[in-house]
């Protein structure tokens, strides 16, 4: 747990690699893909306090949850490439008592999963999809009711809101192009944001951007927001890149209005918003925190727990040069060429 200048305020256990975290007002869940437990949290007079687990049946490992207003949870369980949703009374978090467990296919790697308004979004890494699912009143995913997002290219990192007129969502990515090795190079890869519209059935292209041309590169962790009934920025960063962005569409013309870019070390790999133009965002590459705002930015590095010594330099730098673009700083995004 965090204060607002990313000052480290308590750290609790987890389940095994905990990847996945939803917030439903006073009530914290948390999953690990290295385990079949969730693990809950309550917040008590400013302290975050733990509130019991439950063990997910048939799962192997859960990377992503989220949770609905109804109190029902979705779990994207990628090792069994299916999707779960939950809805556990008071008694199963204290002493096992049985909960009521849906499973949906998925097809090849379910990994990120978000509910916003009456929707359910799924990202497939490795099927290259985003999966929309209509919910019911009771907050489970209605069968029969998917939209698809195809792309040719991975899709790391979305996020979405639900609008009068529909979901809007915006997607980061490689670009959305067929892998071209004929010119003896990787071709066509370079990192793209896409605003989508959702309505009607069926979601519509509303923008597309090469961020990869300002800097960004891998945008792993992305922030949408709906500034009218016409526009919608998305704040984007690079996980191998040296920069930030925010790009503004006009969702009923497609064309993108206003760039702006502003450094930022590589590394972003997941960011939460907590007041406007203010964000919070978890690098692991430097394993830190950093708070971002008009202020500029406020670095807070992660202290090890006993039992994880802090790394090498070397492993370090061998680090930053696989995910970054450091090993290759002048590789161009002109045509085919990308910067990866």
């Amino acid at each position: 747990m965090l204060d607002e200048s990313v000052r480290e305020l308590a750290r609790l256990p987890a389940p095994k690699s905990p990847t996945g975290l939803a917030v439903l007002g006073d009530t914290v869940f948390v999953c690990g893909e290295l385990s079949s437990r969730i693990d809950r949290y309550r917040f008590n007079e400013g302290r975050l306090e733990p509130a019991g687990s439950i063990e997910v049946a048939n799962a192997t490992g859960l990377r992503d949850l989220d949770v609905g207003p109804e109190g029902v949870l979705y779990i994207a369980d990628e090792h069994s490439t299916k999707w779960i949703a939950i809805r556990a009374s008071e008694p199963s978090w204290s002493n096992g008592a049985t909960f009521e467990q849906r499973e949906y296919p998925g097809k090849i790697a379910p990994f990120r999963i978000e509910r916003r308004g009456a929707y359910l979004i799924v990202d497939d890494l490795l099927e290259h999809s985003l999966t929309i699912a209509s919910v019911d009143a009771q907050g489970f995913p209605v069968l029969g009711s998917n939209i698809k997002i195809q792309h040719d290219g991975p899709i790391w990192s979305f996020d979405a809101k639900a609008t009068p007129t529909g979901l809007l969502i915006a997607a980061g990515g490689v670009e959305d192009r067929p892998l071209d090795r004929s010119g003896g190079f990787f071709g066509w890869i370079d990192s793209f944001v896409f605003l989508y519209r959702v309505s009607g059935g069926t979601a519509t292209r509303r923008g597309i951007q090469n961020v990869s041309e300002l800097g960004v590169i891998t945008p792993k962790a992305i922030s949408l927001d709906v500034i009218d009934d016409d526009s919608a920025s998305a704040f984007v960063t690079g996980y191998g890149g040296e920069n930030a962005a925010r790009i503004v569409w006009n969702d009923r013309t497609g064309v993108i209005t206003n760039i702006s870019t502003a450094p930022l070390a590589p590394g972003s790999a997941a960011i939460a918003e907590i007041s406007a133009g203010s964000f919070i965002i978890a690098n692991s590459l430097l394993d830190a925190w950093e708070a971002i705002s008009e202020r500029g930015i406020r670095t807070s590095f992660a202290a090890p727990t006993a039992n994880s010594p802090p790394r090498s330099t070397a492993s370090r730098v061998g680090e930053a040069l696989f995910f970054t673009s450091l090993m290759a700083p002048n590789n161009s995004s002109d045509g085919a060429h990308s910067r990866f």
